[in-house]
């Protein structure tokens, strides 16, 4: 997932209006809207603003981007499960922001045991 599926997915979930979101980060809808389609890629001062603007450390949405890249080059099938259970807390947590605590422990400790059963790090 590119940080434009990632940046469309964070406004449209918190279901706020293109015009606000541009606004709030001193860019043109039609800017956003770039964005959001993949046509133009972000500066990180932009990254960090709309990581603002959605109340989202910027670390997630790096991390959501790199894990989406290295899955595409191909990973073991631990390395993919791990990756999955790690976005699934990220969904949860982040963006969603809509989950039950114990699921997200459920999530760790899957984590931890395909960790600790695996030379794999996350």
């Amino acid at each position: 997932m590119p940080y434009a599926e990632i940046l469309k997915e964070l406004r449209t979930k918190r279901n706020l209006p293109l015009t606000e979101v541009a606004d709030n980060c001193g860019i043109t809808s039609d800017n956003l809207a770039k964005i959001e389609n993949n046509e133009v890629k972000p500066d990180m001062i932009l990254l960090e603003k709309l990581a603002n603007t959605y109340d989202i450390p910027l670390s997630i949405i790096l991390t959501i981007d790199k894990d989406e890249r290295e899955l595409e080059k191909g990973l073991s099938e631990d390395e993919r499960k791990m990756k999955d259970i790690k976005r699934e807390i990220i969904d949860d947590v982040y963006i969603n922001k809509d989950f039950k605590l114990s699921d997200v422990v459920n999530n760790l400790k899957q984590l931890r045991q395909l960790k600790e059963s695996t030379q794999v790090e996350i």
